[in-house]
């Protein structure tokens, strides 16, 4: 067999994890073929599991004998031909990059400069024909609309050691989102941490260590964050490094609101029955062993990252539906970043019979209580309002977390 996807984590308290699973295995068949590329983060997306078959170091295979995905791994696929060729033609996830960036895993991303700006390059017109005219040169990357994938770009070329160009391509990305005051955490916390690397290249220590300190406000589960942290000495007094902790303070902590709000859609008809729901309400119908989800979005009524934390919540309720009580989608706006997807995934959530609703927070009173930016800000709460988890859903990360600490009687 050839080498699969790495599982590079299990979640404590997962199926995964209670199955046996365990770091250090390979995913090397799933549904007999070699895993695909894009089933790093988001797992087979809606194909049935018929048959997944894992291999150890020492080279047993395992069968996993249940009808649903395991969830609670995390992937990540071996950098070969096949997926250079997926980024140059931009038909990877941006997930698949954020695992390897999670893992710690910046040679993998080095070895992507090339496929990732000739993939912008290509999208912003520039063919063969114009890198042989040597198009590419003056080219205004900023018109590229994914600035998340300009931000891998810039962390690769600096891994590749083109410092000059990761600089030029970071203002790109800053410059492409500088209009937009609602951004996700990951992107900003991806600029932050690359604008830290690059201050690093260029021996300056103190910008470097701002700017990481930046990065672990907004990232703080990103291992390669908390590395480079743990990396930086302080030069003077003046430049203190911050403890570094694994898990939110946030969690563990009773939520420090509750709300009453409207029941509408920003994007639909805003006329017709309003109905009102509470928080409360909702942590009433949540029994003790289930988790409840919010998903603040401020100005945001849907962009890519909370529809990817829908997906995976609406995937796990399906095969486990009496974990996840319930969703609030929080918005105090209308900007949707694909309304196609947004269709898509949220009939997905029907479907699969995960309960969500949208609130209409019109004066924007919720997110400026909570102690986060960026959009989603994603919490998870046991029926007391107890946090239990801040991490994203669409790695699965905060559902487990959010499993892990529920304390049931």
């Amino acid at each position: 067999m050839d080498a699969g996807a790495k599982v590079t984590h299990v979640f404590p308290k997962s199926p995964a994890h209670l199955a046996g699973i365990r770091e250090g295995w390979e995913l090397v068949k799933f549904n007999d073929r070699a895993p695909a590329e894009n089933i790093s983060l988001m797992g087979p997306q809606e194909e049935k599991v018929f048959s997944t078959v894992f291999r150890d170091p020492e080279g047993r295979l395992y069968l996993w004998g249940l009808p649903s995905w395991p969830f609670g791994i995390k992937l990540s696929p071996p950098v070969n031909a096949s997926l250079l060729r997926k980024i140059e033609k931009s038909l990877i996830s941006h997930d698949v990059l954020v695992d390897y960036w999670r893992d710690g895993n910046l040679d993998a991303i080095g070895q992507m400069n090339q496929s990732l700006r000739k993939g912008i390059e290509r999208a912003l017109g520039v063919g063969l024909l114009g890198r042989l005219r040597g198009a590419q040169k003056n080219l205004d990357l900023s018109r590229y609309q994914n600035d998340f994938h300009l931000g891998f770009l810039a962390l690769a070329e600096l891994q590749a050691g083109n410092i000059e160009a990761a600089e030029q391509v970071l203002r790109a990305a800053r410059k492409a989102k500088s209009d937009n005051e609602w951004l996700s955490s990951i992107e900003m916390g991806l600029f932050d941490y690359t604008e830290a690397l690059i201050n690093l290249a260029n021996n300056d220590n103190e910008a470097a260590n701002y700017a990481a300190q930046a990065a672990y406000e907004l990232v703080p589960d990103i291992g390669a964050v908390r590395d480079l942290l743990h990396q930086l000495a302080p030069e003077s007094e003046d430049v203190k490094r911050p403890e570094v902790q694994d898990q939110d303070p946030f969690v563990g902590k009773k939520l420090p609101l509750d709300y009453v709000l409207p029941g509408i859609d920003p994007v639909g008809n805003m006329g017709g029955k309003r109905e009102t729901i509470s928080l409360s309400s909702a942590l009433k119908n949540t029994a003790d062993n289930q988790v409840f989800a919010l998903l603040i979005m401020g100005q945001y009524r849907a962009n890519g990252y909370s529809l990817m934390d829908l997906f995976k919540m609406a995937m796990v309720h399906a095969a486990y539906p009496d974990l996840i009580s319930g969703v609030h989608i929080v918005s105090a706006g209308n900007r949707v970043a694909n309304e196609q997807d947004r269709e898509t995934i949220e009939a997905i959530c029907t479907e699969k019979g995960l309960p969500f609703k949208v609130l209409f927070d019109g004066e924007d009173f919720v997110s400026p209580e909570l102690p986060m930016r960026g959009s989603p800000m994603r919490i998870m709460v046991d029926n007391k309002g107890t946090v239990l988890s801040t991490r994203e859903m669409a790695d699965e990360s905060g559902i487990w977390e959010a499993v892990a600490n529920l304390k049931v009687a």
